[in-house]
């Protein structure tokens, strides 16, 4: 089996220099990377990651922790960091919290022992913050830097998206289509994105002079069986709401199945807007209107934040990096032409 010695040999170059190859530090030559990178190939090399690890004190494993992986928006997040972590040289451990908060906690709390260079934390939990601000300190002192993804806590950096933003432009659509009685599916309780987004509907509404009914606010936890249910309900009440907006895209989807199950037309009867902008919405019956969050673009960002601060040796000052959001105008909406009764 070829070694790193054989390769600097047949390079004709020293073995630290086929190292900086392998760790693709940039302080090497164009032609020597070259030579290198040829020897590699033509001996099948293949380097002993256990024993570099050891060497270099990093595994190149990253660890990222999401709310589910059943819900495309972490789906296209962990995308996103696994595309830019992978061309570098770096591995990618998942954990799922299952939109358990604890279990997200519970998998930081393990992250030591399992020598992971960083970590990429894209679950939330407002009713753990404490517990979590705390995990977050202790990764820190044992030199594990951070990264937060959707939310943020003092003193960690983190890539967020702007959900107010994108919330405010969604209530400025329904409201330029003359819609009044915009009810809202939120997601579950304790969640930081949850609650920024409902903030951000509250405050849109308010902004353009529309009440929202504490009747028209539901849960339904970004699952699409609970907001088919809820949003039943709410086209049970007289006056119906004419749109609903939901915390996510899951939810809506739930709501067109609902409004599709009890002959109610979209968008000639109900509107719909979605948040998140997954792959699919595009292909819904009709297409769904929705907020684009630039997911995969937020887990590159998020990775790339990362890999810096473990160049840096997580000597930087935290910063929340903001990606902006914007509508998508799709075909679930419509103008409110007369006073309609569902």
């Amino acid at each position: 089996m070829p070694t790193q010695r054989d390769v600097a040999r047949r390079a004709r170059v020293s073995t630290a220099s086929v190292s900086r190859v392998l760790n693709r530090e940039p302080v090497v030559s164009d032609a020597i990377r070259e030579r290198v990178e040829t020897a590699i190939r033509d001996l099948n090399y293949k380097p002993n990651r256990i024993a570099r690890s050891l060497r270099c004190k990093r595994t190149r494993i990253i660890a990222l922790v999401v709310n589910s992986i059943a819900n495309p928006y972490a789906s296209e997040i962990s995308q996103g960091v696994e595309g830019f972590l992978s061309p570098r040289g770096y591995d990618l451990f998942l954990y799922n919290a299952d939109q358990d908060h604890r279990k997200g906690l519970s998998c930081l709390e393990g992250l030591p022992s399992r020598m992971v260079d960083g970590v990429i934390y894209a679950a939330s939990g407002l009713d753990l913050a404490d517990a979590l601000q705390a995990q977050m300190n202790r990764l820190a002192a044992m030199d594990i830097p951070t990264v937060m993804v959707s939310w943020s806590l003092p003193g960690v950096h983190a890539v967020i998206s702007d959900d107010r933003a994108g919330m405010a432009a969604a209530v400025r659509h329904l409201v330029e289509l003359g819609h009044s009685r915009v009810a809202f599916l939120t997601g579950p309780p304790g969640s930081a994105v949850t609650e920024d987004r409902c903030a951000g509907f509250l405050e849109a509404m308010a902004a353009h002079g529309r009440e929202v009914l504490p009747d028209l606010m539901q849960r339904a936890d970004c699952r699409m069986d609970m907001a088919a249910a809820v949003t039943g309900r709410l086209l049970n009440r007289r006056p119906a709401p004419t749109a609903i907006i939901a915390g996510n895209d899951v939810m809506a989807l739930g709501a067109l199945y609902a409004a599709q199950q009890r002959g109610v037309k979209v968008p000639e009867e109900l509107s719909v807007v979605g948040f998140d902008d997954i792959a699919f919405t595009a292909y819904t019956m009709p297409p769904l209107t929705t907020v684009h969050v630039p997911k995969q673009r937020i887990g590159e960002a998020a990775a790339r934040r990362l890999l810096a601060l473990i160049a840096a040796a997580g000597d930087a000052e935290p910063m929340v990096e903001v990606l902006p959001t914007r509508l998508v105008e799709r075909l679930s909406c419509r103008e409110i032409r007369q006073t309609v009764e569902i």
